[in-house]
């Protein structure tokens, strides 16, 4: 098939995703599929099993396969994919362009390594209606002939054994943009922010420390916690495993995580 021809291809196979009918998955669907949409969903991305159709998916990864033969083809299949994201109503437009450019070479380069068929990667995503694939299945590794070293259960402390005070800071998530007031549910998968909009009727804002739903923590409530953290001391252990951006990952830079690191590294120190 020519060059162009399979451009032309894949860009009717994407705009006439949504005439298709569904494939839905059988009840007792595969473990794998219920974590991919778990996935899905812990990022904001409301994943639709009718928006995709077993003879389509499968098409669409065998394209995929042939096209990613030619290195010159990566350029179509990563605006294929941006396309597919929006069609498929993974996630808003913006983000579906923003992190196919960003994330560009890295999934082409999962594809290009993938040793999926097309029937297997179509289980993952349509269900096991549509072939089969397990990734929790057994494995079969050989091990070394080394004798495994007898278990040694650990003992407990004696009573009276010194005591340490630890302290565990992890997944801080400071969001620069979090703006009070603000849309706490919105259709992308951040909110919180200036571009979430405001809420409508009886839906829930961002809250001045913070709000339990799609959204990260402001500057202030950082601040609040590392100083009460600091009252609470002294602590003989600090861990700090850092998470510090916030989960805008289509739209972050270099120079963003920098900034960010040095921003809650001082306040750490302080």
């Amino acid at each position: 098939m020519r060059l162009p021809a399979l451009r032309l291809f894949l860009g009717l196979m994407i705009w006439t995703l949504p005439l298709f009918g569904s494939c839905h998955p059988t009840q007792n669907q595969a473990r794998t599929t219920t974590a991919l949409k778990e996935q899905f969903n812990s990022f904001g991305v409301g994943f639709n099993w009718r928006n995709l159709t077993c003879p389509v998916c499968k098409a669409l990864f065998t394209i995929l396969d042939i096209a990613l033969l030619s290195s010159v083809n990566e350029e179509r299949v990563a605006h294929a994919v941006s396309e597919a994201c929006i069609r498929l109503h993974l996630a808003d437009e913006q983000v579906c362009q923003n992190i196919t450019e960003l994330f560009r070479d890295d999934f082409i380069s999962a594809l290009q390594r993938s040793l999926l068929w097309p029937t297997e990667a179509c289980a993952v995503l349509v269900g096991p209606s549509c072939g089969t694939f397990d990734i929790y299945a057994p494995w079969n590794i050989t091990l070394p002939k080394v004798p495994k070293p007898p278990v040694t259960p650990p003992s407990p402390p004696k009573p009276g054994s010194p005591q340490s005070r630890v302290l565990f800071l992890t997944d801080i998530h400071w969001d620069k943009e979090y703006t009070n007031g603000s849309a706490a549910d919105c259709k992308q998968p951040l909110c919180c922010r200036q571009d979430s909009g405001v809420p409508k009727w009886r839906r829930r804002e961002a809250g001045y420390w913070g709000t339990y739903s799609k959204c990260d923590l402001p500057l202030r409530t950082v601040e609040n916690l590392l100083e009460n953290a600091a009252k609470a001391g002294p602590w003989d252990w600090v861990y700090w495993t850092g998470d510090i951006p916030a989960h805008n990952v289509w739209s972050q830079t270099r120079n963003q995580q920098l900034t960010e690191l040095t921003v809650i590294s001082r306040l750490i120190h302080k």
